[in-house]
This record gives C-alpha cells, sequence and structure tokens, in this order.
C-alpha cells in the first residue's frame, strides 16, 4: 500500500492554477462567480479551505492526477480524498515508482509530497485515513475504529462548549446537536461500545444542564 498526503494542500496552492482548472470546467458565467469568491483572498498562494467553492476547487485540482494514476499508471484500487491519497498493489517497486511519477505530476502543480506522512507499508499494518483507523483481521475482514487522537480532541471540545451553554450564549439543545452529528460520524466504523461509552460520558458531564 501507498499512503500519500500533500504538504499543506490548501495554504500552498497556486491561485492561477486554480482559476485555470475552474475555467476549463465551468461555463462563463459561473467562473465569473467562482473567480470572484477566489478575489476575496490576498495575494497569489493559498485558500482558507472554509469556502464551499475552496472545497470543490480541492476536490477537483487534482482530477488530472487521479485519471493519470487509473489510467496511465493502471492502479485498480485507488482512492483519493482532496489531498489523501491510497494506492493498493502488491509489489513495492511498482508503488514507488508510482510515488515517482505522481510527485512529478504534483511538482507540475507547485505541490509537495508531505513526506513524513508519505510511505508504502504492507495492509496487514494499521493504516489511518480519514480520521479512521482501517485493520486487517486474520479473516480478511477489515475493521473500522475511529483515531483516538480525533475522539479526544472532540471530547475537549464539547467540554470547552459547556460553559457557553451555561452562561446562557450557547443552548442545551445546540450543544445536543454537535453531540449527536458527531455520533453519527464515529459510526461509520465498528463503534458500538464506543458510541455506548461516549453516551454514558455525555450524560455525566452534562448533568445540570
Amino acid at each position: 500500500m501507498l499512503k500519500i498526503d500533500i504538504k499543506g494542500y490548501y495554504p500552498n496552492m497556486d491561485r492561477a492554477l486554480a482559476l485555470d482548472m475552474l475555467k476549463r470546467y465551468l461555463d462563463e458565467e459561473t467562473f465569473e462567480m467562482a473567480s470572484g469568491v477566489i478575489s476575496h483572498y490576498p495575494g497569489e498562494v493559498g485558500f482558507n479551505p472554509g469556502s464551499q467553492i475552496v472545497q470543490i476547487i480541492g476536490i477537483t485540482a487534482l482530477d488530472e492526477v487521479d485519471h493519470f494514476i487509473k489510467e496511465r499508471l493502471r492502479v485498480r484500487f485507488y482512492i483519493r480524498y482532496m489531498d489523501d491519497f491510497i494506492l493498493l498493489h502488491p509489489d513495492a517497486d511498482f508503488l514507488l515508482n508510482c510515488k515517482e511519477e505522481i510527485e512529478k505530476r504534483l511538482t507540475e502543480r507547485k505541490m509537495r509530497l508531505n513526506e513524513p506522512k508519505t510511505f508504502i507499508q504492507s495492509i496487514k499494518e494499521s493504516i489511518l485515513f480519514l480520521g479512521f483507523v482501517y485493520r486487517l483481521s486474520n479473516t480478511g475482514k477489515v475493521i473500522v475504529l475511529c483515531d483516538p487522537k480525533k475522539i479526544k480532541h472532540e471530547r475537549r471540545k464539547i467540554v470547552r462548549m459547556i460553559p457557553f451553554v451555561r452562561r446562557g450564549e450557547m443552548t442545551k439543545h445546540d450543544l445536543d446537536v454537535h453531540f449527536k452529528a458527531w455520533k453519527a460520524s464515529v459510526s461509520y466504523g465498528n463503534s458500538r461500545h464506543l458510541i455506548e461509552r461516549l453516551n454514558k460520558w455525555y450524560i455525566d458531564i452534562t448533568k445540570g444542564l
């Protein structure tokens, strides 16, 4: 397995490249609207990923790289979300060649690999991808667990929100909705026991609100 991550994907994205990509995909009127949104960002490099149009750019900016990987390198098992890639193949040398070829295409787009997060490993080892840890059992079953760091981060976030509820700056309903939305994302994995623990934890910390 080859895992690829791009260094500073949004902060270092070339503005001209993004505009060129939009111009190729959009009709003239829609392009003018999109470029108007982009023009509010200062400088010539980088975006804040909060804007919807920037999220669309993040998804489509590497569309040609996707086609290169699937059609030229002929990687059958491939997935990408924004700047996170995974390529599956039994030959490590083949994956190393893929890494080199992908790096060339990224350089053409003024992008660089995040070397500490780009590596080749066996699928028998745990794979961290988009906030979940994927493990392959001895029977071939894929076990999906939520990244413990993400759980700790979200719990701390909820704890920080509780004083806002007590001061009346936020409603208990809003806090409940936030917690339920987070649980919904966690439920993607094998998380029944985790959700049971989270429910108990949430009841305990919100008593009296």
